[in-house]
């Protein structure tokens, strides 16, 4: 009698668990068959869209063979449940598993093992309860994050993180390929069904199962690369294809090698005519040819992936059997295409698959690795740089070159080395490259891990190469002045987080300003070269690095407000500043707040503090008495009348310029104003972007009417960018000719502003642009020995 109570207790538990099995289930894409409707329903792009036949028309949703798992014929009247795949004793067929699921069962009938099956196991050894019978939410597609929790890592990691012993180092692509990008054989498509035949007789007719290729698409539910198969279907002289990520089961111990990806036959007719002929159908034989092997989905997919359309001849009651009864449709475009839970590949892993050699060596002859064109650009005089006060030219300092001692290889540079070979990166064999090699060059990068600034993507083990593409890195066959001229980088922040990051708070700037300006911990700044240093001993003498501030201005290639950093210098008593702006590589996941940059929000910001009580921001200060620094910390935004507003002071090292570089308190004050000032690609903030950040601007000014200039100077115009007017001034400190021009990125004249003798003065002009195009132009002051260029950004 004592276990009468267990004994009910024990069925009382069974009996609830299976009420709560049966609550699952009815979300549990077995039972819904949500799957078939998502993909063709035209809300979701389908196909639909094209036959205006509702899925309950075509006899497709139900999904199952002829019997139930006991044998027994379905009624007319069906809806799906447990005996699909269940029989009475709850044992369940692996054949019934692929009643429904008929592309496993298509390539284990075409020939395909996998090692999974080699070894015994069947489809529940893998997949849980929750992918079998639901988890309590219903989802729109097994493709759907969430309603298939089986991959590769639930058997093939070690806690979940560790890869296979002895794996990492086969893996390239630092975990952003999917195990079986490499490891899975085939996809299996089902070639150009003949809707009509579904439409109208309830027979799924396709020409052909092909196999022996894998498409490659981003996933959405990971973001990794992932093999993808399609659908083609033609229905009334329409043709449509369906295309998503796709689980083979097809999967190998050994894996695919690089050139079965890299510039294979696909990739290299996609280079070639931008176009992918998928497959091609002949007249004369009523045969299909397709390509073999992988073949990437680029971003173009809709207009250059393409395939022949064909369509059944005969009748649409017709056995379903091989035939040679079909004809082209007479197009190779589809007039619908659906990508479902994935996206293309983007431009960048195009380029890495089609990197072939020729187009490196071709390209790298333009790429700033190779023309070190950063450096004079930032020098020249002709630019407005320091030249302008040394008069050396760059050739003479040895900072072009710009190399650790070492190649990649660890073999030493020759004396008489120029700099940008493929060894500075690469070691032997031109495939690897390591980290300290890019950081070696890249020192301010080096000096924010070294000033220990942490970086969410560091944090998440990237490395350079996992965001720069090959054309950053190798060129794109352009030349370029600059890493920050348009076009020079094509990495930026969208190439990932294209979608707005979850739970991100709403942008209220409008998109005006780039991510890393709440993002970016610090800037990193080298303070106060000793260029004495370098011109004489090819020493590179900072008085120190600085950090903990983030200067802003509008950036030139984007218009949008973006950090900015700054190199000082002094020569012989003249002293000099060059700004830019400054990617930095310390991002946080928490951005900043409005208080960090608004005075007018109740912020503190020292910078619009000190400019509010004086209208000057003394960025620096010097201390006589104990040789130290002082800096402003925070958010540093550069005002509209930076050039008179902006104070530092300028140091110089009173030691001998051959010392060892190390910390020390031989310094000495020079001047408390520069000589020279360089803001290359961005220009300050305008008038109103001051006022919104709380600054007084009753106390800007760009104009200096009420007195003579001591030196030539050509002021940054206003406002910039603009549309279609702004205004140029200048200064000339004695009698001058004065020719001030525009002219265009291509050196073409635009207009003549000025063209006379002036007294000394200062002047200021107006530049009507408004029968010119949006872009960015150059204007050039010449006034006796006197030249200066600057940019200025058009935007309609």
């Amino acid at each position: 009698m004592k276990k009468y109570p267990l004994l009910i207790s024990t069925m009382l538990f069974i009996f609830a668990g299976s009420l709560f099995a049966q609550a699952d289930f009815n979300t549990s894409l077995h039972k819904t068959r949500a799957g078939k409707n998502f993909w063709y329903g035209a809300e979701n792009g389908g196909f639909e869209s094209l036959t205006n036949a509702p899925i309950e028309d075509l006899g497709c949703v139900e999904c199952h063979g002829p019997t139930d798992a006991n044998g027994n014929a379905y009624p007319a009247e069906y809806s799906p449940n447990c005996v699909d795949c269940h029989a009475t004793d709850f044992s369940v067929s692996q054949d019934q598993c692929f009643s429904c699921h008929s592309r496993q069962a298509k390539a284990m009938a075409m020939g395909y093992t996998d090692v999974h099956r080699d070894a015994g196991m069947k489809c529940w050894d893998c997949h849980s309860s929750g992918d079998l019978h639901g988890d309590g939410t219903e989802y729109n597609s097994m493709l759907e994050a969430g309603a298939n929790d089986t991959d590769c890592e639930n058997c093939h990691y070690e806690g979940g993180s560790a890869p296979i012993e002895d794996h990492s180092e086969y893996d390239p692509h630092n975990g952003k390929l999917h195990c079986t990008t490499c490891h899975a054989q085939t996809v299996v498509s089902c070639y150009n069904c003949h809707f009509e035949s579904q439409v109208e007789s309830h027979n799924k007719r396709p020409f052909t199962a092909i196999a022996d290729f894998t498409l490659l698409v981003n996933r959405e539910k990971d973001g990794k690369v992932y093999p993808a198969s399609f659908q083609a279907l033609s229905y009334q002289g329409n043709a449509w294809i369906a295309m998503a990520p796709f689980t083979s089961h097809t999967i190998t111990e050994e894996g695919r090698r690089c050139d079965d990806c890299h510039n294979n036959e696909a990739v290299a007719e996609y280079w070639d005519t931008d176009q992918i002929k998928f497959a091609e159908w002949n007249e004369a034989d009523s045969s299909l040819s397709w390509k073999h092997g992988i073949v990437p989905v680029p971003e173009d997919y809709a207009s250059s992936f393409k395939m022949d359309f064909i369509t059944y001849n005969g009748q649409t009651s017709d056995p379903v059997a091989p035939s040679k009864n079909w004809s082209k449709i007479g197009k190779d475009v589809p007039d619908g295409f659906q990508l479902l839970f994935a996206t293309p590949l983007t431009p960048r892993q195009m380029g890495s698959l089609g990197a072939d050699m020729g187009t490196i060596v071709n390209n790298f002859e333009t790429s700033l690795h190779r023309t070190r064109a950063g450096k004079p650009t930032w020098y020249d005089k002709e630019n407005g740089g320091f030249e302008t006060l040394t008069n050396v030219p760059i050739e003479d300092m040895g900072c072009v070159v710009c190399h650790g001692p070492t190649d990649a290889s660890g073999n030493p540079y020759p004396e008489d080395y120029d700099g940008g070979m493929c060894g500075d990166c690469h070691g032997e064999g031109v495939t690897s490259v390591s980290q300290d090699q890019c950081l070696s060059c890249h020192s301010r990068q080096q000096k924010e891990i070294a000033m220990g600034f942490s970086d969410v993507h560091r944090d998440a083990g990237f490395v350079c190469m996992d965001c720069h593409g090959f054309e950053d890195m190798h060129g794109d066959g352009t030349p370029y002045e600059s890493m920050l001229a348009d076009g020079a980088i094509k990495t930026d922040c969208e190439n990932c987080h294209s979608e707005p990051i979850e739970n991100h708070p709403a942008d209220p700037h409008s998109g005006k300003l780039h991510c890393t300006v709440c993002h970016s911990e610090s800037v990193i700044a080298c303070y106060n070269c000793h260029l004495e240093s370098q011109v004489e001993s090819h020493i590179k003498r900072p008085y120190k690095a600085i950090s903990d501030f983030v200067m802003l201005v509008n950036r030139d290639k984007d218009g949008k407000v973006y950090p900015a950093t700054f190199q000082s210098l002094t020569y012989q008593g003249h002293s000099w500043v060059g700004m830019a702006p400054y990617t930095s590589h310390s991002i946080m996941e928490d951005g900043r707040t409005c208080q960090d940059c608004h005075k007018n929000m109740g912020g503190s910001i020292e910078a619009i503090e000190d400019y509010n009580t004086n209208g000057k921001i003394q960025f620096s200060a010097w201390n006589e008495a104990d040789s130290t620094l002082s800096w402003k910390h925070g958010i540093v935004p550069i005002p509209q009348d930076y050039e008179t507003s902006l104070k530092m002071d300028f140091l110089t090292y009173n030691g001998s310029t051959g010392d060892p570089v190390a910390p020390s308190k031989n310094w000495s004050l020079v001047k408390g104003e520069w000589d020279g000032f360089q803001l290359l690609y961005g220009s300050p903030l305008t008038k109103d972007q001051m006022g919104k950040l709380g600054f007084d601007t009753t106390l800007t000014s760009v104009e200096t009417i009420d007195q003579l200039p001591s030196d030539y100077k050509l002021l940054q115009n206003y406002p910039n960018p603009f549309n279609p007017e702004t205004k140029i001034s200048y200064s000339i400190p004695e009698l001058s000719n004065v020719e001030l021009i525009v002219f265009d990125t291509l050196g073409n004249l635009v207009e003549v502003l000025v063209n006379s003798q002036q007294s000394a003065g200062t002047y200021q002009v107006t530049f009507d642009a408004s029968k010119l195009t949006s872009g960015v132009y150059f204007y050039q002051l010449t006034a006796g020995n006197f030249k200066s260029v600057k940019k200025l950004i058009l935007i309609k």
